[in-house]
């Protein structure tokens, strides 16, 4: 084969075709449960700059809320703050502990990443449902299974919950109900006098 023609092949392949992330709300064998997202794009961004990417992103859910790194599936000695790193192009992820608000996922596979904030609420979840059809497609529109994981957590400034409802304690309603039954005592006497 001439180099010529070499040259000619390369440049008429297809290049990596870069998904939707959105498209992983759609994905027939396991559909994900996610409040927004980003990408997909190419490469293998640095923690930090996950951090950031995250947080502006999903500003207009998290507000200034702090986004911190706690690790990556495919961690050395270990599966990081997963249970196991699935190596399919979908399946369920599993954390060490419970979630809580709102969490961030980035899935990478191939050379491509997608970013997924999902909301975990008061409840919490210890897992998820993935799909990488919104991340990695191969050339002929295949999609690609899952190189690793990495969660992100989103708390307030003092280590809060992001996105739980805030539920009163017992003590404080009892607290409460107590100051307003006192308040209709002084009325009532207020009105007899």
């Amino acid at each position: 084969m001439s180099v010529a023609l070499g040259l000619a092949m390369i440049a008429s392949t297809p290049a990596q075709a870069l998904p939707n992330c959105n498209a992983a709300a759609t994905f027939a064998p396991q559909a994900m449960t996610f409040t927004a997202c980003f990408g997909a794009f190419s490469g293998n961004p640095s923690e930090s700059t996950t951090e950031s990417l995250v947080a502006t992103s999903f500003a207009s859910h998290i507000g200034s809320a702090t986004v911190t790194s706690l690790g990556k599936s495919d961690e050395a000695g270990g599966n990081g703050p997963f249970t196991a790193n699935p190596n399919a192009s979908f399946g369920t992820l599993t954390f060490d502990t419970r979630q809580y608000g709102y969490f961030a996922l980035i899935l990478k596979g191939s050379t491509q990443y997608s970013g997924y904030l999902i909301d975990a609420g008061s409840e919490g979840l210890l897992s998820v449902d993935f799909n990488m059809a919104g991340t990695a497609l191969n050339r002929r529109g295949s999609v690609q299974d899952l190189s690793h994981a990495h969660l992100l957590s989103i708390t307030t400034a003092d280590g809060g919950c992001v996105g739980c409802a805030t539920v009163p304690e017992p003590s404080s309603l009892a607290m409460m109900f107590t100051g307003l039954l006192g308040l209709g005592v002084v009325a009532r006497r207020r009105r007899n006098a």
